[in-house]
């Protein structure tokens, strides 16, 4: 794109096929950091403040918003200003170079968290589902504070290369991140692929396969065993079947582009609105999560409470605004009147 010769032409603001992925790479981003944002925020404080959703599955949900809020926030600030305003130079000057090491320190340990939540939280399920009886045996209080501390360090194993002195944390032009990278290291771009984005991917999909098994099964044993009040416990078990395939196919839609990268193309020389379609899709797992696995008719609930509280309290405010300007105009009034006497 530029003027010739001082004269303009529309031809001019044409995009190219590459242009056009960037900036709907940027625009997917942008969709990201609001439902992101607002939808983790929003899994939050309905599983804090409602009662009714205290239980050890929903502690972990809350981990993952923790995480997928810190993507939404943190590190998809720095993937649309470096697309802006030319991060490889705005990230290079003074302390915005610090800035983006620790932006990309944190991009790293959340990127690697969030997809391990998923991973206890498949696990969680399949447990709950397939073993009734053994579940709240194991994932009591002391189980839901073991598997909290095991997500956390699952998420600083991203940081062991960065620690041993391999790659790298800055902002990567190609990614358009700040970022830890291992782009000059075979080893640690296989390290930040396998624990980030492949473990999780074939843990969550083989404990989906179970579930799906299973519920199969039973579906099958129902239909022989009895034609009396199954259809509720049928319809719940095949919509938990189909969410939790919904799932996996997502996560692997959003993961499997960026890993592909990151494991096959060592040397980065796939194009660049390749990798930023990819991260952009990464962040999109983060967004969507708060929808696939809060989309339950207790949070739908909790949700509707929370903004009714919400803006009841703002009601509240101006009402009591109101009263207080009612309150000191009356009081004007009478000083004035006195003052009249």
């Amino acid at each position: 794109m530029g003027l010739g010769n001082g004269s303009f032409s529309w031809s001019d603001l044409t995009l190219s096929g590459e242009d056009t992925l960037v900036v709907l790479s940027w625009f997917i981003e942008l969709l990201s950091v609001f439902f992101g944002t607002f939808g983790n925020l929003l899994v939050i404080f309905s599983v804090l403040t409602q009662r009714s959703l205290w239980s050890s599955a929903n502690m972990l949900v809350v981990q993952l918003a923790i995480f997928d809020f810190g993507i939404s926030t943190v590190v998809q600030f720095t993937a649309m200003s470096g697309m802006l305003w030319r991060g490889e130079e705005f990230y290079a000057r003074g302390n915005w170079k610090a800035i983006c090491k620790v932006f990309g320190l944190i991009c790293a340990f959340c990127c690697c968290a969030s997809p391990g939540a998923l991973t206890v939280i498949s696990f969680n399920r399949w447990l709950c589902i397939t073993k009734p009886q053994l579940y709240p045996r194991i994932f009591n209080r002391r189980g839901t504070t073991a598997a909290i501390i095991f997500i956390w360090l699952y998420g600083s194993l991203r940081l062991v290369p960065y620690i041993s002195g391999r790659g790298s944390v800055g902002y990567d032009y190609v990614l358009s991140l700040c970022v830890f990278s291992g782009k000059s290291d075979t080893f640690t771009s296989l390290w930040i692929s396998i624990f980030s984005i492949w473990i999780p991917i074939s843990v969550v999909a083989l404990f989906n396969v179970l579930i799906f098994g299973y519920v199969h099964s039973i579906k099958k044993s129902l239909r022989k065993i009895s034609n009396n009040n199954k259809d509720n416990q049928l319809k719940e078990e095949i919509q938990l079947a189909k969410t939790l395939s919904i799932v996996s196919v997502v996560l692997f839609i959003c993961l499997v582009p960026l890993s592909s990268g990151y494991t096959f193309d060592k040397d980065r020389s796939w194009s660049r609105p390749y990798y930023l379609m990819a991260t952009a899709f990464y962040h999109l797992n983060s967004s969507l999560n708060p929808i696939l696995y809060a989309a339950h008719h207790r949070f739908r609930k909790a949700y509707l409470t929370l903004f009714i509280k919400i803006f009841t309290c703002c009601g509240k405010r101006e009402s009591l605004n109101n009263e207080s300007l009612r309150y000191s105009s009356k009081s004007i009034e009478l000083s004035s009147s006195g003052l009249e006497k």
